[in-house]
Formats: C-alpha cells, sequence, structure tokens
C-alpha cells in the first residue's frame, strides 16, 4: 500500500490546480482521473464558450471598424470558427499533459497520475479501478 500526504479524485481544474499547489508544497500526490485531464472546463463547455465569445466580440470591433470606413464587412465561415475553438481546446489540453508530464518527470517521488477513478473506503484509504483491474 502506498502512502501520500494527498489524494485527489478528479483531475479537473480544481483538482489540477490543488495537486500542483501541494506538490509547491512539498507534499506527496496522487492525482486520479477517470476521464480526460482538465474536466469539463475544457472539453464540455466553459473553454468553447469563452472562445467563441472572444471571437465574435473581436469580429463585431472589426466590423464596426470596416463599416466606419466604408468597407465591406468581411465574410465569416463557422467551420473556420468552429475550428479556431476546437484548436483552443486541443492546446490547452495539450498544455496540461506536457505540464503533467514535467511534473512527473521532475517529482517521480512527489507525484503520482493514475488514470481510472476511485472511491473512499476509510478516512485514510481508497480504493483505485484502473484497466488492470483494483487496487
Amino acid at each position: 500500500m502506498e502512502k501520500y500526504d494527498l489524494c485527489i479524485i478528479g483531475g479537473g481544474p480544481s483538482g489540477y490546480a490543488a495537486a500542483m499547489r501541494a506538490v509547491d508544497f512539498n507534499k506527496s500526490v496522487l492525482l486520479v482521473e477517470r476521464d480526460r485531464l482538465g474536466g469539463a472546463g475544457i472539453y464540455d463547455g466553459a473553454l468553447s464558450s469563452k472562445t467563441f465569445w472572444e471571437i465574435s466580440k473581436e469580429f463585431a470591433s472589426f466590423s464596426k471598424k470596416m463599416l466606419h470606413y466604408g468597407l465591406a464587412e468581411p465574410d465569416v465561415h463557422f467551420h473556420n470558427v468552429l475550428q479556431e475553438v476546437n484548436d483552443a481546446v486541443f492546446e490547452r489540453s495539450d498544455q496540461l499533459e506536457e505540464h503533467l508530464r514535467l511534473v512527473i518527470q521532475l517529482r517521480p517521488e512527489a507525484f503520482r497520475y493514475i488514470k481510472g477513478s476511485a472511491h473512499l473506503i476509510s478516512s485514510s484509504e481508497i480504493e483505485l479501478e484502473t484497466d488492470s483491474g483494483t487496487e
């Protein structure tokens, strides 16, 4: 049985931030995520909606300036906008994964990441379920 100062179940924005902060304080950390690192904030809405919002604000500002100077509004193709949003999601996902690799490489004794699910079995123990079984 391995021991950690902190076990975090869920690698969403809060779980990931908590894990990195604990590593900053020289704590040993186990981070367990069953799906995708970054959570729903990256993949299911927040980042996408904010990126759409920023693109639309920039387009509105640009269009207003174009009209002010008597120029025609540019055409917008939704598939290009959607590609830009998807690129932002994948870029953030890649950043998180690269950061995770660096933390594991630089602090292997202090940090462990497991893809799987976990639940508490006592106040100081968890049970892990991964593709390779239960721990």
